[in-house]
């Protein structure tokens, strides 16, 4: 069952313990302290309910700003290794999914030798279907 966790005029970020899913889905432009907070706000839901996929939807959001996109990776990406995600999808906005298709591994920080994956998609759809293959 989905549960809003948190929301705001930018931002939704909802969770679906019994699928180990977490979704933030950002309207309009969500700059500098807005961002953040969501990000912030998201990685609580993810530890608290030990989340193992989760969808970031931009597809509605204006382009990020570089200074955000610096902050995630010195902030979100290493705090998602340390974390129980295993999966990421970006659905981007029209202007991010201009500048190609985002696919990378991280390896996470844990005795399990696991990684943690995070690709662009199209669509939601398409993100529940990569969640259920293996790996």
């Amino acid at each position: 069952m989905r549960k809003v966790y948190f929301q705001n005029e930018h931002t939704t970020i909802i969770y679906n313990k019994e699928a180990s899913l977490g979704t933030v889905t950002c309207h309009g432009e969500v700059i500098g302290t807005d961002f953040r907070e969501a990000i912030l706000i998201c990685l609580d839901m993810i530890d608290r309910f030990e989340l193992k996929c989760l969808i970031g939807d931009n597809s509605k959001c204006k382009a990020i700003a570089s200074a955000d996109l610096e902050w995630c990776q010195e902030v979100l990406l290493p705090q998602l290794a340390l974390g129980p995600v295993l999966k990421v999808a970006l659905l981007l906005s029209q202007s991010e999914a201009r500048h190609g298709v985002i696919e990378l591994v991280v390896d996470k920080e844990n005795s399990m030798g696991q990684k943690l994956f995070i690709r662009s998609l199209p669509d939601e759809t398409e993100a529940l279907a990569w969640f259920m293959e293996p790996g």
